[in-house]
């Protein structure tokens, strides 16, 4: 499955080569490494949040798979569509590949009661990927990108601080808030360490 959003990914960007934007993280490889990510920590947390591991770990690798093909707002529906064509092809069971695509679609939204569990799961996840210090290196990798100083760095790893603290307030299970957190605490760490450098 990892391979196919891979693969998808890739024609995408070949296809509309020319519209995508030249940071890193608008490259099919870099997609393809976040959803590696956010399928280990929906892993981690779901195993610990009694969710159903198969379906979030199935809703995780396609969750972003049409992030490169229609705006920004579309892409959940238009993910949970392609994984729902790929598992019918595959066999799956019909209720599994409803509550993959419902858990696809939920991803871009608030948290909520009336949400399945592994939805807040995938939902978590994705913010957690966001934060720590791989989140503050590829805002920092934008500063190189933008010919911008490094004198800059404090105050983007601040923004990536910022929004650690935001995705700790909003997540809420237990184990995406202990990941969460850990993750912010090393972001203040190399916010530190590099203001002491420079």
């Amino acid at each position: 499955m990892a391979e196919y959003v891979r693969e998808h990914l890739r024609d995408t960007v070949r296809r509309n080569g020319d519209r995508m934007r030249w940071y890193p993280w608008h490259s099919a490889e870099y997609r393809y490494r976040h959803m590696i990510g956010v399928v280990d920590l929906a892993e981690r947390i779901a195993r610990h949040e009694d969710a159903d591991v198969n379906v979030v770990r199935v809703a995780a690798v396609f969750h972003d798979a049409a992030k490169f093909e229609v705006k920004q707002e579309k892409h959940a529906e238009e993910g949970a569509w392609i994984a729902q064509k790929y598992l019918s092809r595959k066999g799956y069971s019909e209720p599994f590949i409803d509550l993959v695509a419902r858990v696809i679609r939920d991803h871009t939204r608030e948290l909520n009661d009336g949400m399945p569990t592994e939805s807040k799961v995938l939902i978590e996840a994705d913010s957690i990927d966001k934060i720590g210090v791989a989140g503050a290196t590829l805002m920092v990798m934008r500063l190189g990108y933008e010919s911008r100083s490094y004198k800059e760095v404090p105050e983007i790893i601040n923004r990536v601080v910022k929004r650690g603290k935001s995705t700790v307030e909003r997540i809420e299970t237990e184990t995406g808030k202990r990941i969460a957190r850990e993750r912010l605490e090393r972001a203040k760490l190399m916010k530190s360490w590099f203001e002491d450098e420079i």
